[in-house]
């Protein structure tokens, strides 16, 4: 636009005075010369701020008092803990040894069942169980609140540490900011020492590391995370080397095979005087969350014994060998029974000696086999059993497979209120047909009662090759009682049960469309002629 004179945006007065400010601007400018600088930069002086004196007073000219405004009260130096239930408090007096009458002040929580720990006098202190049992966290809250009362040395160990990550450092570490300690300790990549002469050392145990504790002085507290990979040379040298008088060992850990020294000693049997072995389970951490909840009640429900190893602490004696290895889950389906749709069967095996006499009472519905209720007795009189096997609900009123080896005893207890109690046909081959049987349901579903079942189930296993190892395809001729039962109670299910050319009238056993066993034939030749042509109007099927 060239120079601005249009008169109606701008008048002549203005014009003017912008055409002043920019000659003066014009001869402002200088030509600098090309002179390098240093590049650090000018400080900037702040500005003073103005201070305003304070009023004068009417008498003598003093200046007017000014009040100040009330401050808030100075923070303590140890941050407040969370207010929580505690199970512990106490009262501690500064590091510095000052006449400060604040003493620092430390509340924790622990779970009522590692009390005893806090009062025991025992050198070896045993925790296992399963996940989230706060094992590892009691022990921690523990161990920090012990190196905070005297001049300690702990040593926190494993069998094998290749990195501090490996170790419970993290954990220390947290409980400490958790308790409000973090500014009575030191912490490093290495090790934790506090105000008070305590030092928390990690470290793997191999033989340098037990050489070296020889030569040193002996620490006061030992903990073993993860004890369950303890190897017996490094138990046989490690405990000699805590000579300490008043040493205090922890052990935690999670039962493996049991074949470690920790459970050797400790769990599998009584452990000595100067022990205490504390089961610590889900149930009794107080900060189980319900996302573990959840994760625990899936795991119970499709795979029950990793279950029982990792939620329980049960050890790992099944192997590859294992028969029913998969096959069963625990559950309480008592509100899920449909009489008019499930199939109730019963199976008794009798025992001889010490073998206990079981009778089962199972359901079938929708390929699952539902085991409710069990009688598992040794040495059981005959008089005494038919009143012991009519507790079991339905027992004298429906079809019960009884072993037939004992055809006397079969007779008693059609004579006293058993009469549908039948002899268990057996063929070559019977046993490992009813096992596939028993493997070809989808789940067996075990009660919470059946505890003998239970047992039985994780422990029936195929026979091993002692030197090459290779599972065998016999069966071990042990934890059989309640899978006999088990067999003999779906007798009508097993694919190759047979009666032969001719139908034995006890023995033909209709199904009907839910799968649920009808009367047994007629003592009448022509019974099983009857029934077939009445099964095969409705349609339903019959087993030979």
């Amino acid at each position: 636009m060239g120079r601005l004179n249009t008169p109606l945006l701008n008048p002549k007065r203005k014009i003017s005075k912008l055409q002043k400010k920019y000659k003066k601007f014009e001869n402002s400018k200088m030509i600098t010369p090309n002179i390098t600088t240093p590049t650090t930069p000018t400080k900037i002086k702040p500005k003073k701020k103005r201070i305003r004196k304070p009023p004068m007073s009417h008498k003598r000219g003093r200046p007017k008092k000014v009040v100040p405004p009330s401050l808030p009260p100075v923070p303590p130096s140890l941050p407040t803990p969370p207010p929580v239930p505690p199970s512990l408090s106490s009262s501690l007096p500064y590091p510095d040894n000052s006449n400060n009458n604040n003493d620092v002040k430390i509340r924790i929580e622990l779970p009522p069942k590692v009390n005893p720990l806090l009062s025991t006098t025992a050198r070896y202190r045993v925790l296992w169980g399963g996940r989230h049992g706060a094992k590892t966290e009691s022990v921690a809250r523990i161990l920090v609140l012990k190196s905070t009362q005297r001049k300690i040395r702990i040593l926190c160990a494993r069998e094998t540490q290749v990195a501090i990550k490996q170790s419970v450092h993290s954990v220390i570490k947290r409980v400490i900011q958790q308790m409000g300690l973090t500014a009575f300790f030191e912490i490093n990549d290495t090790s934790i020492k506090n105000k008070w002469g305590s030092e928390f050392i990690f470290s793997g145990l191999s033989d340098d590391v037990i050489m070296g504790i020889k030569s040193m002085d002996s620490p006061d507290i030992l903990w073993f995370e993860e004890a369950s990979s303890m190897t017996w040379r490094t138990w046989d040298k490690l405990d000699p080397t805590i000579r300490s008088s008043n040493a205090e060992l922890y052990f935690t850990l999670n039962r493996d095979k049991d074949e470690d020294p920790i459970s050797q000693l400790f769990i599998c049997q009584e452990p000595p005087d100067n022990a205490i072995v504390i089961e610590m389970e889900y149930w009794d951490n107080p900060w189980f969350s319900e996302e573990a909840k959840k994760q625990m009640e899936w795991m119970a429900a499709t795979d029950f014994e990793k279950y029982l190893h990792e939620w329980e602490g049960r050890p790992v004696n099944h192997s590859v060998a294992s028969v029913f290895k998969g096959k069963y889950i625990v559950n309480d389906f008592t509100d899920k029974i449909n009489p008019t749709l499930w199939s109730p069967i019963y199976g008794c095996d009798l025992g001889f000696s010490i073998d206990p006499t079981v009778l089962l009472k199972a359901w079938v519905y929708e390929d699952r086999l539902y085991v409710e209720h069990e009688i598992v007795e040794t040495n059981l009189d005959l008089d005494l059993m038919p009143d012991r096997f009519k507790t079991i609900p339905g027992s004298s009123t429906h079809i019960m497979y009884v072993d037939s080896s004992r055809p006397e005893t079969i007779s008693f207890l059609r004579l006293h209120g058993f009469p549908r109690a039948l002899p268990t046909p057996k063929w070559p081959g019977s046993i490992e047909d009813g096992i596939a049987r028993l493997r070809g349901f989808n789940k067996i579903v075990l009660h919470p009662r059946c505890e003998k079942t239970l047992y039985d189930l994780q422990n029936y296993s195929y026979k091993v090759d002692k030197q090459t190892g290779h599972i065998l395809p016999d069966i071990v001729d042990k934890y059989s009682d309640c899978i006999d039962a088990l067999r003999y109670a779906i007798t009508p299910l097993v694919k190759n049960y047979k009666y032969g050319n001719k139908p034995s009238p006890d023995h033909s056993i209709i199904l009907d469309q839910y799968g649920r066993p009808l009367s047994p034939a007629s003592h009448l030749p022509e019974g099983y002629r009857l029934q077939q042509n009445y099964a095969a109007m409705r349609g339903n099927k019959i087993i030979r």
